[in-house]
């Protein structure tokens, strides 16, 4: 197996805690990014409330407690929320923090307003570079990252800054996992089509015959939180269930009815192929031409995962081909996708926003998960 195929997930360990303090900042973590194996994170991705955590220095050791409760009252941090939240969440974060929200900023808008704020919030579409970081250095302190994936931080920058990255791996599980099986579904039933032909006036019954899923292969490309949870709700819908992960343990698969095969023969058996895996360089791009063509014909693919680890292109002619009967997409290499994108166009795809951890619940999950102001 490949080093690009083998680096799928993460360890099912948890991560260290431990990090190192800078001369006058809260430092950040040296420790392994726990949903990549190739990668090593040297920012801290915490996401327990109200952690106590050992510090290593010069200085003689000694406990920090984050917890609120212990700590005398402080002016309460300034935090900027990039992109939307639920109302919910936000309710609970402005009982902690002076919150200023600031949607659609353009990298500029952002460099010019970061410096202003203890803390950054975003999701998946704010790119926190070198320069964001730079420009916030001497008050920025936390980047909470609202979601699982860290691939839009720059992670280097951040330790060099002495600013915490805290992500929240585990509040929208449920919800990324409940897409993902609602375009399984969708998808195998020309939902959408048929939802955009009804509405254009055209009733076309037999144009639009699904596929069942009742026996079919569910092949999951990485078998971590949500991929699991995915893989229950399948189970429950009567699908034969296989997965690819390298770190996965075969007692979990096993409990859930999961069976762990290699990439090839996970690639090759499915008839659907729901994909959970993060955005490493050893993942980018890993679904294309050579590997489309090793999988069936008429193979069906759901993407709730990243974008980039689809050749787009390669889809594209996988799907005109045939290969590839239908595909699902909330995910895309470039969000949002052009206007024109074949891909996003094509008759044979459903597509979605990137909205797989866009419930309410999730939302509220998510900002109390990453906690900013106890890291204040």
């Amino acid at each position: 197996m490949s080093a690009s195929r083998a680096l799928l997930s993460s360890p099912h360990g948890g991560a260290s805690r431990t990090f190192t303090r800078a001369p006058t900042r809260l430092a950040a973590a040296s420790i392994p990014f726990a949903r990549c194996g190739a990668l090593r994170a040297r920012t801290a991705i915490l996401s327990s409330p109200a952690a106590t955590v050992p510090v290593t220095s010069s200085e003689p050791k000694r406990r920090i407690s984050r917890s609120v409760s212990d700590s005398a009252p402080l002016a309460k941090p300034a935090v900027l929320v990039a992109e939307k939240l639920g109302e919910a969440g936000l309710d609970v974060l402005r009982q902690f923090a002076d919150v200023e929200c600031a949607y659609g900023m353009s990298p500029a808008e952002l460099l010019a307003k970061v410096a202003q704020f203890d803390a950054l919030i975003v999701r998946s579409g704010t790119k926190v570079t070198r320069e964001v970081l730079e420009a916030g250095r001497g008050r920025l302190r936390v980047v909470g990252r609202a979601g699982v994936g860290i691939d839009n931080v720059d992670l280097q920058a951040a330790t060099e800054a002495g600013c915490l990255v805290v992500n929240a791996p585990t509040a929208n599980t449920v919800a990324a996992a409940e897409h993902g099986i609602a375009l399984l579904a969708c998808m195998a039933r020309n939902v959408s089509q048929a939802d955009a032909a009804l509405k254009a006036g055209k009733w076309q019954r037999a144009k639009y015959v699904g596929v069942s899923l009742v026996g079919k292969t569910l092949a999951i490309m990485g078998f971590g939180k949500v991929g699991s949870e995915v893989a229950r709700r399948a189970k429950g819908l009567g699908m034969h269930v296989i997965a690819h992960d390298p770190y996965a343990p075969a007692d979990k698969a096993r409990a859930i009815g999961a069976e762990l095969v290699s990439f090839e023969e996970a690639i090759a058996k499915a008839d659907f192929i729901s994909l959970h895996m993060p955005l490493t360089p050893a993942t980018s791009k890993v679904f294309n031409d050579e590997s489309f063509g090793k999988m069936k014909t008429g193979v069906r693919i759901i993407n709730v995962a990243r974008g980039g680890v689809i050749d787009e292109d390669a889809l594209v002619r996988a799907l005109d081909s045939g290969k590839v009967a239908q595909a699902a997409l909330d995910v895309f290499t470039v969000e949002p996708p052009a206007k024109d994108s074949k891909l996003v166009l094509h008759e044979n795809v459903t597509v979605t926003p990137h909205l797989g951890a866009s419930t309410v619940e999730a939302q509220v999950g998510v900002l109390a998960t990453i906690n900013v102001p106890m890291w204040m």
